[in-house]
């Protein structure tokens, strides 16, 4: 289970932008270093990431669950995840709501081609 303060946190518009992406990423392809979260968002700068993932872990929305050897560095590096670390079942929640958002699209579409009377 998903510990509340971080989905309460990842909901409200306490964190940035980028807050939130690191918070997705780790929801959807579960804990990593910041050096991995920056691979993974596509993202060029230590500094794009790092500094979040410090304000996310004090702010207990993430926390340190262990420490690996870092391939670039070969220094150790500790590795963030959700407090509760139990991605499988926020990964399906999150891929839930998406289908639920994309029919919500779907819907509104057909009434709005419905409504002004356009068939493409």
């Amino acid at each position: 289970m998903i510990h509340h303060n971080s989905l309460k946190a990842h909901r409200s518009n306490r964190y940035s932008k980028r807050c939130k992406m690191i918070i997705d990423e780790i929801c959807e392809n579960g804990p990593g270093t910041c050096r991995e979260l920056i691979e993974r968002l596509g993202l060029r700068d230590m500094n794009q990431v790092r500094p979040r993932v410090t304000e996310l872990v004090k702010s207990g929305a993430l926390r340190e669950i262990g420490e690996k050897r870092d391939n670039s560095t070969g220094k150790m590096v500790m590795v963030v995840g959700l407090p509760e670390g139990d991605w499988g079942k926020y990964k399906h929640h999150v891929e839930y709501s998406q289908q639920v958002f994309n029919f919500v699209q779907g819907m509104n579409e057909a009434l709005r081609k419905l409504y002004t009377g356009s068939s493409d």
